[in-house]
């Protein structure tokens, strides 16, 4: 009874008829040959929960039974045709299949003794199926297998099946009634001639490929996701119960925007080759290819993806889901590119990326040995806002909750490098005269990026320049998992030309730079919610004048002086000004200004500078003269290196020039072994008419690029020089923008600057 409560059974049993010739022998076995047309008509079994219905059925063809001796199995042959139409199973309406038709058209042989052997060679085909619960319905057009099948089951052994043939299946479809999820395949094609052996474990053998037509997946019939083509390649068996997968590729795969997620994704093709598992517990793949991922965002019309491909090597996963990588490359890519003329959003292109090994576990997480990236380029550009339409936005709470403090993450990399040519594009339109600057990274390296640990520190070094000719390098720590966060960064920029930041100053104090460079010593420490800051400036050469009046003056009211009498008094014998900044407090009350660090800088800057007036004010002539033999004194521990003069548009070295330079070099390398803080810097300054005759028909900005161009190939003779000839370090050999002397009468002229 199979534990079920008793059931009425109802049989609506239409008579058999059969049409034909039968012939039965009896001897020492039963023979019976038939050669026969058998049809039924509609019948109907029906218990109280489960009822099965059939339309007409029908067989054509031959039939043969022999019962077999002590010496020979039974047998079954028929080769012939089966048709059952409308064939349809309920069980209390939880399960329904249905049937429109089955059809077999082949030759069956059935053979029994002390093993059992089936074999059917011919055509098995399913129109119209359909398989439904409470739960999901499958449904598909036609399902049909063309070929030659055979099961063997011997006593005490192993069974077994041989499949040598071809699955087809046309309008697959699949819906989840909970999800409202829907699956539909356009047509599917499984060529196998392969074995199955059915024992404790189940082994394969042979050869089996599959290839698909368009796949769909949509919920409440909108498609989030399409695959054009699947193809997979000579799946084979290996010795016991392993199998090995040539390739498998899936083709144009498109995820739209729904509701599941917002952006179109798109890739091109995935590619799986070398798949082998020995034991169908660990599994391992030579490469994963994926080519021209792309994400787009269609509300903002940006390109947040885009990837020539990714390529991962040599991958394993095992029975409890490790999974190793030995590494992951990625090619040229773009990043937030957006399709509008302007916009704020930045764009980032990257050259390529390697990372291995990587190594996951469901209780280790994720840990990487190195990430090398090559030629990361990114640019910004800041827009104007209009007051009007900006909100102010309450700061945001940096209050971690208790029991959520000093809890790692489960990524464990030991470190990331940026090489090649990379840097940061940066352009600020808000202000009224827009400024650019260009940061230019020779190398970034990251290590002990270790977040299991949330005291853990991560140390950071990058080197680079900015705007090509003002060297940067920053170094320090940070630990951003740690109770209470810390940050360190000690930077030190040296030779910026001043100029370049006179969009932001003109804004601020009503003045700009006209001409002289920037150095920078910057020590910044962050603990918590309080920041320290001792920021060091070193002005050289430098140059002001005043653009907006109005603000120059209220700046001029603020301190002791006005702001150009103020430099003056501040310059040293070398035309430089050192400033001092510090800052200290709590982050969220930092709100210094450009204008803020000038008055504070220069308020007691100019106390101590007043010096020689003073000196002059209460001493008279005699207390300047003193404080002149000083200042003197300071000066002559300083060297003034000759100039080096060109010819026009001339920038190769003359052995004049050579002689020049000997001097020059033996003076600064003695001078870098002395004092290892002291950088030199090489200025190249081209005249007007210089140009040459074949460039004066060109525009104003190609005679600029080519007067550009003829002094940084001075300034690059000269510094080559003296690094290849002398104990010269070339990164504390600086080199400055190249200037424009508009005196007729001038030379090019190359200067060295402390």
């Amino acid at each position: 009874s199979f534990g079920m409560e008793k059931q009425n059974l109802q049989v609506d049993e239409p008579e058999l008829s059969i049409s034909g010739k039968t012939t039965i022998q009896i001897a020492d076995s039963v023979n019976i040959n038939s050669n026969a047309t058998l049809s039924r008509e509609n019948s109907k079994f029906t218990l109280d929960t489960i009822s099965l219905a059939t339309g007409d059925s029908s067989y054509t063809g031959t039939i043969s039974y022999n019962s077999g001796r002590n010496d020979q199995p039974m047998s079954v042959v028929s080769d012939g045709q089966f048709v059952f139409e409308n064939t349809n199973f309920n069980q209390n309406d939880l399960l329904k299949i249905s049937q429109e038709e089955l059809s077999t058209a082949g030759k069956t042989e059935l053979s029994l003794a002390n093993t059992l052997n089936v074999t059917y060679q011919g055509d098995i085909t399913l129109n119209g199926s359909e398989l439904r619960t409470d739960q999901m319905t499958f449904s598909t057009d036609q399902l049909s297998w063309k070929g030659d099948t055979t099961f063997k089951s011997i006593t005490e052994q192993p069974s077994s099946l041989l499949l040598i043939g071809n699955l087809n299946s046309r309008a697959l479809q699949l819906e989840l009634a909970e999800s409202n999820i829907q699956v539909q395949e356009e047509d599917l094609t499984i060529s196998t001639d392969s074995g199955i052996t059915l024992d404790t474990t189940i082994g394969y053998t042979g050869n089996s490929s599959l290839k698909a037509g368009k796949l769909t997946i949509s919920e409440k019939d909108v498609p989030f996701l399409t695959i054009d083509e699947l193809l997979t390649t000579a799946l084979s068996g290996l010795d016991q119960q392993g199998i090995a997968l040539e390739s498998f590729t899936a083709g144009t795969i498109k995820l739209p925007p729904s509701e599941i997620q917002p952006y179109e994704i798109t890739l091109d093709s995935i590619v799986i080759s070398g798949v082998e598992s020995q034991d169908l517990q660990t599994f391992t793949a030579e490469q994963l290819e994926v080519t021209s991922p792309r994400v787009n965002d269609p509300d903002s019309a940006t390109n947040l993806a885009d990837i020539s491909s990714a390529m991962i090597k040599t991958i394993t996963v095992n029975k409890d889901l490790n999974v190793s990588v030995e590494n992951l490359l990625i090619s040229e890519s773009t990043f937030l590119s957006n399709n509008k003329e302007e916009s704020g959003q930045p764009s980032i292109t990257l050259g390529s990326a390697a990372v291995s090994p990587i190594n996951w576990s469901p209780d280790q997480g994720t840990t990487i040995d190195t990430v090398a990236i090559a030629d990361l380029y990114a640019t910004y550009a800041k827009e104007k806002v209009d007051p009007a339409a900006a909100t102010e936005q309450a700061p945001p709470d940096n209050a971690t909750p208790a029991d959520d403090q000093a809890k790692g993450i489960p990524v464990d990399i030991k470190a990331i490098q940026i090489t090649g040519n990379s840097g940061l594009k940066f352009n600020d339109n808000s202000l009224t005269q827009p400024f650019s600057a260009e940061l230019l990274v020779e190398s970034i390296d990251i290590k002990n990026i270790d977040l299991t640990d949330p005291e853990n520190s991560i140390s950071y070094i990058l080197k680079g320049s900015v705007d090509k000719y003002a060297k940067l390098d920053i170094s320090g720590s940070v630990a951003p998992l740690a109770t209470p966060f810390t940050f360190e960064k000690k930077t030190i920029l040296r030779n910026y030309p001043i100029h370049d930041l006179s969009p932001y100053v003109v804004e601020t104090i009503g003045s700009a730079f006209k001409d002289g460079q920037l150095d920078i010593s910057s020590d910044v420490t962050i603990t918590g919610q309080k920041i320290h800051s001792e920021n060091k400036l070193k002005l050289k050469e430098i140059e002001v004048v005043a653009i907006d009046k109005e603000l120059a003056a209220e700046l001029d009211n603020q301190l002791p002086v006005p702001l150009d009498t103020a430099f003056g008094i501040l310059k040293d014998n070398q035309n430089d000004v050192h400033l001092s900044v510090s800052i200290s407090g709590e982050l969220s009350d930092l709100n210094v200004g450009v204008s803020g660090i000038i008055i504070t800088a220069l308020s007691k800057a100019i106390t101590a500078g007043l010096a020689p007036y003073l000196a002059y004010t209460m001493l008279g002539p005699t207390g300047a003269i003193a404080y002149l033999g000083v200042s003197l004194g300071q000066s002559l521990l300083k060297t003034n290196f000759p100039i080096i003069e060109f010819e026009a548009s001339v920038s190769a070295l003359t052995d004049n020039q050579k002689a020049i330079l000997d001097k020059v070099g033996e003076k600064i390398a003695s001078k870098y072994e002395k004092d290892t803080e002291v950088n030199y810097s090489i200025c190249p300054k081209v005249q007007q008419n210089e140009i040459d005759p074949a460039a004066q028909s060109g525009s104003e900005e190609e005679k600029g690029k080519a007067l550009y161009k003829l002094g940084d190939s001075r300034a690059a003779a000269v510094k080559s020089y003296l690094v290849d000839n002398f104990n010269i370090d070339g990164e504390r050999l600086l080199s400055c923008n190249p200037g424009v002397d508009f005196n007729k009468d001038g030379k090019g002229v190359v200067e060295f600057r402390e």
